[in-house]
């Protein structure tokens, strides 16, 4: 149960940080804050860092002992197998938009939009998570 509760509590950490750079987008955007190139890259970095190094990996291992566990949950397992191995790609689309942004200041509303399906994405991902699998 301890399990659960550290992948709960490292979604809303995520979901955090979606929504703050979300927040800050918006702003930048409508022109009432000023775009902090070095936070956005670093809140980036964080999303591939964390998810992808630390927080997949335990929820991979999870995931392999649910389903030693019980055959209930396949097709969910498989489809959260195949997001967490799409997830480099996924990631390298944001950082590449972003990359643009930082080398064009004109490319905004592109990285704006590449973190608006991203964090789309995440979101729907990990409430499939809590929703689907976390409850086996």
């Amino acid at each position: 149960m301890e399990a659960l509760h550290i992948i709960g509590e490292e979604h809303q950490s995520l979901a955090a940080i979606l929504h703050a750079v979300r927040y800050m987008l918006k702003e930048v955007t409508a022109g009432r804050l000023a775009p902090d190139l070095k936070l956005f890259q670093a809140m980036v970095h964080y999303l591939e860092a964390y998810a992808a190094l630390r927080h997949h990996p335990k929820e991979d291992l999870l995931f392999h002992r649910l389903a030693q566990r019980t055959a209930d949950g396949a097709d969910a397992l498989a489809r959260l197998a195949a997001q967490h191995a799409a997830a480099p790609q996924r990631i390298a689309v944001l950082q590449q938009a972003l990359a643009a942004y930082v080398a064009d200041p004109a490319r905004l509303a592109g990285f704006a939009q590449a973190f608006d399906d991203y964090a789309e994405f995440y979101r729907g991902h990990m409430m499939f998570e809590e929703d689907a699998v976390l409850p086996l």
